[in-house]
């Protein structure tokens, strides 16, 4: 499957949310955004194989698992509290 565009709604209206738009959401910068994206990719076991979708130079993120993971993050990254 080829993504050629995408048209996106407000972030919180929309399941699946590109770069810019969650800098601009949560005040961060794009790099920071594509650190998180690093992140949410590594953790396949818990978001599935649908959590980013990349195709060239466009990266979407679902947005719920976003929010997922910018919630959990810290209790992510410690290997105890991931139990839970």
């Amino acid at each position: 499957m080829k993504i050629t565009a995408i048209n996106t709604l407000d972030v919180p209206h929309n399941i699946f949310a590109t770069r810019r738009a969650l800098a601009l959401e949560y005040g961060i910068s794009e790099k920071t955004v594509d650190n998180r994206i690093k992140e949410i990719e590594a953790e396949k076991e818990r978001y599935g194989k649908y959590a980013v979708f990349k195709e060239g130079w466009m990266v979407v993120v679902n947005y719920l698992v976003w929010v997922d993971f910018m919630a959990n993050r810290q209790r992510l990254k410690e290997k105890n509290l991931r139990k839970y």
